[in-house]
């Protein structure tokens, strides 16, 4: 599967906090992260192509500190990813190919263009969060 960059608000000042209050920091970011990545998987799930549903229940989110990433090992993933542009319906070009009528290839890339109100806001709360919290 392909690598979904996403770019965060504010990283830098995250970022400077973490480094000063790294317990802190790294509390309200984890946070932010499994919330984001949450999203995405809410996000991928409805849009994601299903002939067998392999690919679909494979999806897993992984976690640790200050990282996220949601993904699968499906050695077929990439080419149902990227077999045609970014948002085009399956069912137009291969009836056969889904059973998920409202599935779009590029899924990760769409869900994460969904998602990016959710994963802002929680990257805001975050900020907000650790200078709340430092400020006590």
């Amino acid at each position: 599967m392909k690598s979904i960059n996403i770019e965060i608000k504010n990283l830098e000042k995250l970022t400077s906090l973490a480094n000063k209050f790294p317990k802190v920091a790294q509390k309200h970011i984890d946070k932010a992260i499994v919330d984001s990545i949450s999203e995405v998987h809410i996000e991928v799930q409805p849009i994601t192509p299903v002939k067998t549903a392999r690919l679909k229940n494979s999806m897993v989110p992984i976690f640790s500190p200050f990282k996220g990433s949601l993904g699968t090992k499906v050695e077929y993933a990439r080419r149902v990813h990227d077999m045609y542009s970014v948002g085009s319906p399956y069912k137009h070009r291969n009836p056969t190919a889904t059973t998920n009528m409202n599935a779009v290839a590029g899924f990760m890339v769409v869900a994460v263009q969904r998602a990016k109100n959710v994963i802002n806001n929680a990257f805001a709360k975050a900020l907000n969060d650790i200078v709340v919290e430092l400020a006590k």
